[in-house]
């Protein structure tokens, strides 16, 4: 089997507090790189490649090499990524091949004398019925909320553009609602190619909060789907698994933790409707950085969850509080397309987010409840079946709504 290797990391201080490593890919010489804010430099651990093996983790398995990295890495993580992980991994995607890891030594990691919480903030529905939930108690609300650049925002120039959009926005919200921000920048992404980040998420950003040593004691990963759809199967989407898989990523002195997967899509999208912080900040939108960075609002109103967001609300009759953050003109003018962009998705397998807003939709009397399922089982005789299928579904509710 083909070996990457990894040199030991290094800390640059200066402007960016900056870690990184270099590596021998396959030939290729390269480097991994995280910044992180001044004030958990005493924390990073140069000689710590916890986050390291996290990182690369899933694309040496693409590339069916193993590693060997400098350094020392958590024990208790050390065997999860060498085994539970890996298997995970594996029958999520079965291009992922079993590796070997090979490090300098193992190591306890120590807990920080003073306990530290965070949460990742992206502004969309899980991360703020997380912070609706976790508010409600004085002993689970996070310290930190945590924006992280590890593939959700594009690449390249418009990734580093929508991080800096976003820390802005991090840090206003962390001012008015007593958090602190935590912004993380890295290059992450770059060794992701070929895999999507719906499909790796998870395993990105605990990398990147792993290479801040013990100073996050806990870190509360918002879910996305709940209990009944919890599993490990092949999937388009890793957080199916992430109630069993985030935990496999602590250490010693970090601690991964699953929030929101008791409730549903719905209910999620009902709570935060009476959270009034999420009227001005809501962003569900998936549409391309490049155009996302030129408009005054967050969500394009148009891409695959926009349309699901802004079905749900309407349906629910709280549409209007959230027009500060989506486009209802061009939502209320484009309804047809935009919904058949929803009908689309649910016309797929396992997709119980998207199939929440027909139930919901059947509930208040918009669709037909009889003929939904007999219209899923036909589209998958053909793809043609299913737009036209989709069409109709997507008629059906604007002449309805």
């Amino acid at each position: 089997m083909d070996v990457i290797k990894v040199s030991k990391p290094r800390k640059v201080k200066g402007e960016n507090y900056k870690v990184y490593c270099d590596i021998d890919w396959l030939g290729e010489n390269k480097s991994l790189w995280l910044t992180y804010p001044k004030e958990f430099d005493s924390y990073v651990d140069s000689s710590s490649v916890d986050w390291v093996a996290t990182a690369l983790l899933i694309p040496a398995m693409l590339a069916k090499s193993d590693l060997i990295i400098s350094g020392t890495i958590s024990s208790s993580l050390y065997y999860f990524l060498c085994s539970d992980i890996q298997k995970i991994l594996h029958i999520q995607n079965p291009d992922l091949s079993q590796i070997k890891i090979h490090v300098d030594e193992m190591a306890l990691r120590c807990k920080a004398n003073d306990y530290q919480s965070a949460s990742g903030f992206s502004a969309g529905v899980d991360s703020f019925s997380s912070l609706a939930l976790l508010g409600d108690s004085q002993a689970l609300k996070p310290n930190y909320l945590a924006t992280l650049n590890v593939g959700a925002m594009g690449k390249g120039d418009n990734a580093r553009k929508m991080l800096k959009k976003y820390a802005t926005r991090l840090t206003e919200f962390c001012v008015n609602h007593n958090y602190k921000p935590l912004i993380i920048d890295s290059n992450i992404d770059e060794f992701f190619e070929g895999l999507s980040y719906q499909a790796t998420h998870s395993i990105r950003s605990a990398a990147a909060i792993l290479a801040l040593g013990g100073a996050i004691s806990r870190y509360y990963y918002s879910s996305t789907f709940e209990y009944p759809s919890i599993g490990v199967s092949k999937t388009y989407d890793m957080s199916y698994a992430d109630p069993i898989l985030l935990p496999l990523f602590s250490t010693e002195a970090t601690e991964f933790r699953a929030i929101g997967t008791n409730l549903s899509r719905l209910q999620k999208v009902e709570l935060i409707s009476d959270y009034e912080t999420s009227y001005k900040y809501l962003d569900v939108c998936v549409g391309d950085p490049a155009k996302r960075l030129k408009s005054d609002i967050p969500n394009c109103s148009q891409c695959w969850k926009c349309s699901r967001q802004l079905m749900t609300l309407e349906l629910l009759g709280s549409l209007e509080q959230y027009s500060d953050v989506f486009d209802l003109e061009k939502y209320h003018a484009n309804k047809q397309s935009i919904v058949f962009k929803h009908m689309m998705n649910v016309l797929l397998p396992n997709r119980p987010n998207d199939w929440d807003v027909i139930k919901l939709a059947e509930l208040k009397g918009v669709m037909n409840k009889s003929n939904i399922k007999a219209l899923i089982r036909a589209s998958k005789l053909s793809w043609r079946l299913r737009r036209f299928i989709a069409n109709k579904l997507a008629k059906t509710y604007t002449e309805s709504i």
